[in-house]
């Protein structure tokens, strides 16, 4: 069984998990949604709306534009299989 940490140990992993918590949550809360109103950022976030993708979607299939995107690369694989698995020397 480990030891009990002392009472200065116990404050220090309280303190390094305040300053933890605090960075995380000044980042999603202050520091990110400013990046993401900044021109640059912004007008990257408008184009992929207008592309039809959903920057809250966890993984490609979540993607509105997936289903076509499966169905065009399925077709190109079905016409020629060899243009996407063969090595060229």
């Amino acid at each position: 069984m480990p030891p009990t940490p002392s009472p200065a140990e116990t404050r220090a992993g309280r303190l390094r998990l305040l300053a933890a918590t605090t960075i995380i949550t000044t980042l999603w809360l202050g520091v990110w949604p400013a990046i993401a109103d900044w021109p640059p950022f912004r007008a990257q976030i408008d184009h992929n709306c207008e592309l039809g993708i959903d920057p809250s979607a966890k993984f490609y299939t979540e993607q509105p534009v997936a289903a076509a995107a499966v169905i065009s690369i399925s077709a190109a694989q079905r016409r020629d299989a060899e243009a996407w698995w063969s090595v060229s020397d």
